[in-house]
């Protein structure tokens, strides 16, 4: 009986763990994906933005989530099916723009703040800001974003639209 007691709490805690660790991978799933995608866009991939998005639009479960991350969740997968339909690589800066936005929300509703690698190019830089709602490094980008209107963005919806923008002003390949 007293096995039973013991155990009882630990198969729990163990349960919780691994909940715990399955959706930080899930979550990592979600980043690399959204980067894939941003990258493609950078490289004017088309295909492999699609890509991206149709890992992004999977409905997979995502243990221990808790219930007022699902909205988030939702939009994201939204993003996804948008992204893996879309006609060019031009069209999908506003999805990549709500693609951080989504990101952002969830990050703020659940006071999570990731840890982010230092990226080379403004607008990778803007979507971590936007995806983790980190005013430092906007406040970091935001003169490099001046023609789009990134000082003047002060809200992180006016923020997406800068990055829209700034997306939108990307040299594409021929």
């Amino acid at each position: 009986m007293i096995v039973a007691v013991w155990w009882g709490p630990v198969a729990c805690m163990l349960t919780s763990e691994q909940r715990l660790d399955q959706r930080i991978i899930e979550m990592r799933d979600h980043e690399i994906d959204a980067f894939d995608a941003l990258d493609a866009y950078a490289r004017g991939d088309l295909g492999a933005l699609r890509e991206a998005g149709e890992r992004l639009a999977r409905e997979d479960d995502v243990p221990g989530l808790p219930e007022e991350a699902g909205p988030m969740l939702r939009a994201v997968r939204s993003v996804g099916a948008s992204l893996s339909s879309v006609s060019s690589v031009a069209d999908a800066a506003p999805q990549l723009s709500t693609l951080a936005g989504s990101c952002g929300s969830c990050h703020e509703v659940l006071e999570v703040s990731p840890a982010a690698p230092d990226r080379a190019k403004d607008f990778e830089q803007a979507f971590f800001a936007i995806a983790l709602r980190d005013e430092e490094r906007w406040s970091k980008v935001a003169d490099a974003l001046t023609p789009h209107g990134g000082p003047a963005a002060t809200t992180w919806s006016q923020r997406q639209a800068v990055l829209t923008r700034s997306l939108s002003a990307l040299p594409k390949p021929d």
